[in-house]
C-alpha cells in the first residue's frame, strides 16, 4: 500500500489504550478536518486511470469516427461525424455531425451504440466535456453571415438544461475548444484569428493570450500545460497555462494531438496522409502506427481506477457502487489493529463531483472469505447535518 495517498500511523503505547473508541470517532474527526482544510486549495478533478482506446476522426465529406485499442491494435469504425471527445469516465463520446460549417452535437457509447442528437440548430463548431463529466461545453452561434461560433454554452449529457455561459469576443474555427481536466472554471480555445487563449469563467484576470498563429489546443492530464499546433513553427507546441515555458515538440501536420492519460505517450496524425501514431512525448521513435487510418482529430479514453483500489498521490477515481459517479480526490487509510476497531480493515474517503465528502469501510467478512467494502455514504456534518460535509481537500489517518 506504499502508493496510497494517505499515511498509516501506528499508535504508540500511550495512544493505543482505547483504539476502538478512537475509530468510532474517526467520522467526526474526518468531517472536522475536511471543513478545516476546505479553503486551502481548489479541488482537483483528475481521475487516475489506465490508457483506454484512442478515438479519432477522419476528415471525409461526412466525417468518420473510429477507435483503436493500443492493446490489440484493432481498428473499429463507429459512425459518421467529426471532432470526437471522450467523457472523463471513458464511457461516452461526444461529437459533431452535419453538413456545412455549423453542425449539431451528438453523444454515443464508446462502442458506437445509443447515438443521441442533443442540438438541432446546425450552429455548433466545437464540443468538449467538463472535467467531472456532468456537462458538455460547446460553442454555437454560426449563421450564414458568420461562419464562426461565438456563444459558449453548457448542457447535460442528455441535452437538457442548456445554459449560455458567455459570448466570446472572437468566434472559433471548428473544433478549437478544450476544457481543463482539473478545473470546471478554466478552458482553452483558438479563436477565428488563430490566437490561442486560456480563460476563466470567474476570474477575468486569469484570461490571457498564450500564442498567435495557433489551433487545436489539447490539455495535458496534469491540467498545467497545453499541446497545440502553431503555424509559424509548423509543428506541435507545448505551453503552460500561465503562458510560460513555450517549447517546440515535433514537426507534424495541422492535426489535434493528445497526451495519454498516464502522460507517457502522444497520439495523433503524423506524416502524410496524417497516419495515426503513438509515440513518446519527445516525438520519436514511433511506438505504433495504423497505416490505414488518416487521423485529423484524436482523443484518448481513460479507464478510471476505483476509489477503493490503490490510488496515487492526490488522485481520485470512480466511487465504488456508482456507475457514473467520480471522485475529485480519494484518500485511503489502513487500520493498524482491525480486531480492536471492530473488524474495520481500512477506510476510504472521497470528494464527489457534487463537492460532498463520502466514506466507505473495508470490513472483515463475518462469513469468511474476502473482506467487503461497504457502500459509500455521505459523511454527516458536525451537527449531524444530513446534507453532509462539503470540502475542497481531504486527508485521513487511522489510529
Amino acid at each position: 500500500m506504499s502508493t496510497l495517498s494517505s499515511r498509516v500511523i501506528t499508535p504508540s503505547k500511550a495512544s493505543s489504550r482505547k483504539p476502538a473508541r478512537r475509530l468510532k470517532c474517526i467520522g467526526l474527526v474526518l468531517a472536522t478536518l475536511a471543513i478545516a482544510m476546505g479553503s486551502i486549495t481548489p479541488a482537483r478533478a483528475t481521475y487516475p486511470g489506465e490508457n483506454g482506446p484512442i478515438v479519432f476522426g477522419v476528415n471525409t465529406e461526412q466525417g468518420s469516427i473510429g477507435k483503436v485499442s493500443p492493446a490489440n491494435s484493432t481498428v473499429t469504425m463507429l459512425t459518421d461525424g467529426f471532432s470526437p471527445r471522450v467523457s472523463p469516465n471513458g464511457k461516452k463520446i461526444a461529437f459533431l455531425r452535419g453538413p456545412g460549417t455549423g453542425q449539431d452535437v451528438y453523444v454515443m457509447d464508446l462502442d458506437g451504440s445509443n447515438i443521441v442528437q442533443l442540438t438541432s440548430d446546425a450552429s455548433t463548431v466545437a464540443v468538449t466535456w467538463l472535467p467531472d463529466g456532468s456537462r458538455l461545453a460547446y460553442v454555437a452561434g454560426v449563421t450564414p453571415s458568420s461562419p464562426w461560433g461565438k456563444s459558449l454554452w453548457t448542457m447535460k449529457p442528455d441535452g437538457k438544461d442548456k445554459s449560455l455561459l458567455r459570448t466570446l469576443q472572437v468566434g472559433l474555427h471548428s473544433p478549437n475548444l478544450d476544457w481543463s481536466p482539473t478545473s470546471a472554471d478554466v478552458y482553452a480555445y483558438a479563436d477565428g484569428n488563430d490566437n490561442l487563449w486560456v480563460e476563466s469563467l470567474s476570474n477575468s484576470n486569469y484570461d490571457r493570450l498564450l500564442d498567435t498563429g495557433s489551433r487545436k489546443p489539447a490539455w495535458e492530464p496534469n491540467g498545467a500545460s497545453i499541446l497545440y499546433f502553431n503555424f509559424g513553427a509548423e509543428g506541435l507546441m507545448e505551453i503552460n497555462a500561465d503562458g510560460s515555458n513555450r517549447q517546440f515538440i515535433q514537426q507534424l501536420p495541422l492535426v489535434r494531438t493528445v497526451m495519454s492519460p498516464d502522460a507517457t505517450l502522444l497520439a495523433g496524425g503524423l506524416g502524410s496522409p496524417k497516419t495515426l501514431t503513438t509515440r513518446p512525448r519527445a516525438g520519436s521513435p514511433v511506438t505504433f502506427n495504423w497505416p490505414t487510418v488518416a487521423a485529423f482529430e484524436t482523443d484518448w479514453a481513460r479507464v478510471p481506477k476505483n476509489c477503493l483500489a490503490t490510488t496515487p498521490q492526490g488522485g481520485g477515481g470512480v466511487l465504488g457502487g456508482y456507475v457514473d459517479f467520480y471522485a475529485d480526490q480519494c484518500v485511503i487509510a489502513v487500520s493498524p489493529n482491525s480486531a480492536a476497531s471492530g473488524g474495520v480493515l481500512a477506510q476510504a474517503m472521497a470528494v464527489g463531483p457534487d463537492g460532498r465528502v463520502y466514506a466507505s469501510a473495508l470490513k472483515a467478512n463475518p462469513f469468511g472469505g474476502a473482506p467487503v467494502w461497504s457502500p459509500y455514504y455521505v459523511v454527516p456534518g458536525v451537527s449531524g447535518d444530513s446534507a453532509g460535509v462539503r470540502a475542497k481537500k481531504i486527508a485521513i489517518a487511522a489510529a
